[in-house]
């Protein structure tokens, strides 16, 4: 806390970078993290879950047993609420998870199901999903015709996370609204991680 105070009264630009799924690690200590984080108000943040390298201590404790490394979704799902609360506040999120390298790529020096290339996008297509049910399941207590149609609009940069990492969030939909016809639009008076559903 002494440092990060150190770094702004000099006038450095304060980073926190935050490390999720280390060794005894759990989901209320990220939690608690990300609020310090806001209390201490950086100017920018980074998340990264924590993944398993050749050659790494990490790597002997995950082979014997002493260390279990979060599958995909459950850091998709920590990471998000961290996001959530870090975003809020208002701090720049630089960096959400690890982009490949020559050491770090899918199937190659790594071990476990943690790391995903579009990490990034995981977590910001499950917080799109979520404004998006959320405002679906307000218009549908009031509307209880036979056959409905929804548009959801997002900015042209939203877009993808609209649409969900390899379209997960369009079969999402599609799976569990069979009945509700769904269309995907750009909206460009929208800001950037702000989603509309309108009737039609």
């Amino acid at each position: 806390y002494k440092a990060c105070e150190l770094i702004k009264s000099y006038g450095f630009e304060l980073g926190i970078q935050l490390m999720i799924g280390l060794p005894e690690d759990s989901e209320e200590k990220c939690i608690y993290s990300a609020m310090e984080t806001v209390r201490i108000k950086p100017s920018i943040a980074r998340l990264y879950p924590t993944i398993v390298l050749n050659d790494t201590e990490l790597l002997n404790m995950y082979r014997t047993g002493r260390y279990a490394p979060l599958d995909t979704e459950e850091a998709v799902s920590t990471t998000k609420k961290m996001y959530e609360i870090i975003d809020g506040a208002g701090i720049n999120i630089i960096r959400v998870g690890l982009k490949s390298t020559d050491l770090i790529t899918e199937g190659g020096q790594i071990q476990g199901h943690t790391y995903h290339p579009a990490f990034r996008q995981l977590v910001e297509g499950e917080i799109a999903k979520e404004k998006l049910e959320s405002q679906l399941h307000e218009l549908l207590k009031t509307k209880q015709d036979d056959k409905l149609s929804f548009t959801f609009y997002s900015s042209g940069t939203s877009f993808s996370n609209m649409i969900g990492n390899a379209k997960r969030n369009k079969k999402y939909f599609s799976d569990k609204y069979p009945h509700i016809k769904i269309k995907y639009a750009v909206d460009s008076q929208l800001e950037d991680g702000c989603y509309t559903v309108v009737k039609y």
